[in-house]
């Protein structure tokens, strides 16, 4: 089968590829750990990804205007985001550095790290545009900056496990399930909102 992908790009998808890539993760090291905090996001964690979740599928926001809204830094928001445990469901995939690079995802950054990947496949599903110029962007008209004047309440943490492990069910059936699932997860995010 065919992935989405740049306009001549082969990209397949199968068992050696799903190899390839599953040896590619071991070999490269993550610093997420969702064992610290007991499983329950913090405080500060449930308010960034209550606020990411107001990021509609087709846009991503910069770590800096998270950590704006939220009067945080960004490397405080990216920490929080490197341990989400609810990905993709609550996208932070949709936040990027403000060059408007990938930035990091699930524990790893870098040019080639396979998460990093993995953010770039889930934002081109979504009809995100990347360019590349030396490092892959995400175009300017797809970048948004403003959110709402108040901060939402926290997400129903119930509500958005049940839709995670709806979703990694799908997912185990299916390699690109994370993929095109990933904009059916948003209507999971928002009743749980």
């Amino acid at each position: 089968r065919r992935r989405p992908g740049r306009q001549g790009e082969r990209l397949f998808v199968g068992p050696m590829a799903r190899a390839a890539r599953s040896a590619a993760r071991r070999a490269w090291p993550t610093s997420r750990d969702h064992s610290r905090y007991g499983g329950e996001p913090t405080a500060f964690q449930a308010r960034v990804y209550a606020l990411i979740s107001t990021v509609p599928a087709g846009k991503v926001t910069t770590y800096g205007a998270v950590a704006k809204a939220l009067g945080s830094s960004p490397r405080a928001v990216g920490n929080a985001l490197r341990n989400n445990p609810f990905a993709p469901i609550v996208p932070c995939h949709r936040v990027v550095a403000t060059s408007r690079e990938l930035g990091g995802f699930a524990g790893q950054k870098g040019e080639g790290a396979p998460n990093l990947l993995d953010k770039a496949a889930l934002l081109k599903a979504e009809g995100v545009r990347l360019e590349r110029d030396g490092a892959m962007r995400v175009a300017a008209a797809c970048v948004q900056i403003a959110f709402p004047a108040r901060v939402p309440p926290p997400l129903d943490l119930a509500a958005v496990r049940r839709a995670h492990g709806a979703h990694q069910r799908r997912a185990a059936g299916s390699a690109d399930a994370k993929v095109v699932d990933a904009a059916d997860d948003d209507e999971a995010v928002a009743r749980a909102a």
